[in-house]
């Protein structure tokens, strides 16, 4: 299972791309009443340069513009002097000027400095509440900085003590930061304060992280111990995995517990639910040897079905029917199964008059 430093595929993670557009465009702001916005768009920096020296920028979009324009063009002083110019003016796009200050010095390899731009927008975003002060997208960049200030305390860790002082200072009022501040410890190696931090995930389904945070927990078994130490029960932690469509983390979790007849169903049923159907098979085989829960023989069956191997799904459907004795007793699985082997067998008049039978006894049971 691969692991990333910081996960990627969620709105949480934006990239470089997504946030210039998002945070030059916000949806507070009209075309005309910015002059740029087209010229920006059309990646006409020197044009954009050009008109502002002619006309007197006339709001802090244009300003804004104006600034990222010299920045594309390399002109990275001048880009930045305006970036403090709108930080300093204490309007709604002071977020957006800190961000990309931070960002600047990042790119040019100054954590420190970089470390200090994102910290003051955590740290605004306590201070600073005033809506006519604050982006329309701050919750957006708020969650960026926390991230790249992740990425940061990696990259030197001279920066970590007071990066993690910030960011247990804005979790007060921010949840979000007990993620974070979580995937920091954990990207450090130290269990013990990544579980304080996880745990919080961990107890709210609901939360955007909860998935990431299980995928971490599932490949680390020390702190799957330390978590069950602290009153996570394992059991639970599968539940969470499934509940989320995560087969390959419960599996992993599965294997530490005791073999017994609900481990040895779930590892099969995990393999089942991947779509690896050869090894259900073998697994469901072994569930079936050593506990004889007949159920198993239908998910053996639907494992040959879905591999194409319709004769063994159907030997395997007749046992599990010579065992019930009779359709009375069958399942609502093991019966729509039954379904598609008469309809792929030919025995057409059978199937109508078993699917006529399936509507009326097992509507709703599937």
């Amino acid at each position: 299972m691969s692991r990333k430093i910081f996960p990627i595929k969620t709105f949480l993670f934006i990239s470089t791309f997504f946030l210039v557009f998002k945070i030059c465009f916000p949806s507070s702001v009209k075309k005309e009443e910015c002059d740029f916005v087209e010229l920006f768009k059309a990646e006409k920096y020197k044009d954009i340069i050009e008109l502002s020296g002619n006309t007197k920028v006339k709001n802090e979009c244009e300003k804004l513009l104006l600034a990222k324009s010299f920045e594309r063009l390399g002109f990275y002083s001048r880009s930045n002097k305006l970036f403090r110019e709108l930080y300093n003016q204490n309007t709604k796009y002071r977020d957006y000027a800190a961000y990309f200050i931070a960002e600047n010095f990042e790119k040019h390899e100054y954590y420190a400095n970089a470390s200090r731009w994102y910290r003051n927008i955590l740290l605004d975003s306590i201070t600073i509440n005033d809506p006519s002060k604050t982006s329309p997208d701050r919750t957006m960049i708020v969650i960026s900085a926390m991230e790249r200030l992740g990425l940061l305390a990696l990259k030197d860790r001279t920066l970590l003590p007071q990066i993690l002082r910030t960011l247990k200072k804005v979790e007060r009022s921010n949840p979000r930061a007990s993620y974070y501040i979580g995937l920091v410890y954990y990207k450090i190696g130290n269990m013990e304060s990544t579980a304080d931090y996880f745990i919080k995930i961990i107890n709210n389904e609901q939360s955007i992280y909860l998935k990431d945070v299980l995928e971490r927990v599932a490949g680390n078994f020390r702190l799957i111990e330390i978590l069950s130490d602290r009153g996570i029960d394992k059991t639970y932690l599968i539940y969470l995995c499934i509940s989320n469509k995560m087969y390959d983390s419960a599996l992993l979790i599965s294997y530490l517990l005791p073999y017994n007849s609900y481990t040895a169903n779930l590892r099969a049923y995990c393999f089942f639910k991947n779509g690896d159907y050869e090894s259900a098979v073998v697994m469901y085989e072994e569930y079936y040897t050593n506990f004889k829960d007949i159920e198993a023989l239908v998910q053996i069956a639907y494992s040959y079905f879905y591999i194409g191997k319709k004769q063994d799904a159907d030997s395997y459907m007749q046992k599990y029917l010579e065992i019930k004795g009779g359709q009375g007793g069958i399942s609502a699985d093991a019966f729509f199964l039954k379904l598609q082997l008469e309809k792929n067998g030919g025995s057409l008049s059978k199937y109508i008059q078993d699917s006529e039978f399936f509507v009326k006894n097992y509507s709703g049971a599937r």
